[in-house]
């Protein structure tokens, strides 16, 4: 199957978790985050998921580096 496309869906949600200094995540009081959602989608019509921060997959972040390498690659699922 060869990649088609790539997209972001950026969205707000609450959430109780926190991360401390050295990065641990600890349960604290309820407030809003911002998440990503990144897919990767085949010719096929399958589609692939991952959550990650927004700032990774800015705009010009996927139209200069993460389209460029995906898009018309083989994946390895025949």
């Amino acid at each position: 199957m060869i990649i088609k496309d790539v997209t972001t869906t950026v969205f707000r949600h609450m959430t109780r978790r926190h991360s401390d200094s050295a990065g641990h995540a600890h349960p604290g009081p309820e407030h809003p985050v911002e998440v990503a959602l990144l897919t990767i989608r085949t010719e096929d019509g399958d589609e692939g998921y991952s959550f990650c921060p927004p700032e990774i997959v800015r705009p010009h972040v996927l139209d200069k580096f993460v389209r460029k390498v995906l898009i018309g690659r083989i994946t390895g699922k025949k």
